[in-house]
């Protein structure tokens, strides 16, 4: 009964005219991308290291890339353009045109946080609730968007520079993307 008055209350709000009682909305949650950056000593714990395979260079897993930060003011609509870099093995994209596959597919999580401060690693207080995933034609992709790479263990790889584009409304949050090349 109670949700009934509420509901007939908008709608007469609505109706009539009435300003929107609320007037400001503001993030619950910060919300993120999980992934793996480039490790820096202090900002990663030790136990998150680890070589890249493709670059040899040290990394860092459970990285958050943080796309809203708790407390900011939403608005209609805000984009944010986030850059990202994927890397395959050239044998991998041999054996999925040879298995008569014809596409490529990156999943990630989503992560949400209540720390007013949160790090760009995941914590305790860091948790998944939901998957985001692209999914690459690979007979689509641009040969200049696959830059061929050679790593120190000499196995040829490619890489490709994408932007995830956010959109961010009181609704919800849109992903699209686009590759670079």
């Amino acid at each position: 009964m109670a949700w009934e008055s509420v509901a007939h209350g908008a709608v007469e709000c609505d109706v009539f005219g009435f300003p929107s009682l609320v007037s400001l909305r503001r993030a619950r949650y910060n919300i993120g991308i999980h992934c793996i950056q480039r490790w820096e000593k202090g900002l990663y714990p030790e136990a998150f290291r680890f070589r890249s395979p493709f670059t040899g260079e040290w990394m860092a897993e459970n990285g958050v890339y943080w796309v809203l930060r708790r407390q900011t003011e939403l608005t209609d609509d805000t984009t944010s353009d986030i850059p990202f870099v994927f890397e395959i093995w050239e044998s991998a994209i041999d054996e999925i045109s040879a298995s008569g596959g014809t596409n490529y597919a990156l999943k990630t999580s989503l992560m949400a946080s209540t720390e007013d401060d949160a790090p760009d690693h995941a914590t305790r207080g860091t948790r998944s609730f939901a998957e985001v995933k692209a999914v690459w034609p690979l007979t689509q992709i641009p040969k200049s968007a696959l830059q061929q790479h050679v790593p120190p263990a000499e196995i040829p790889y490619r890489r490709v520079e994408v932007v995830y584009h956010v959109q961010q409304n009181m609704a919800g949050m849109k992903f699209s993307y686009s590759m670079l090349g």
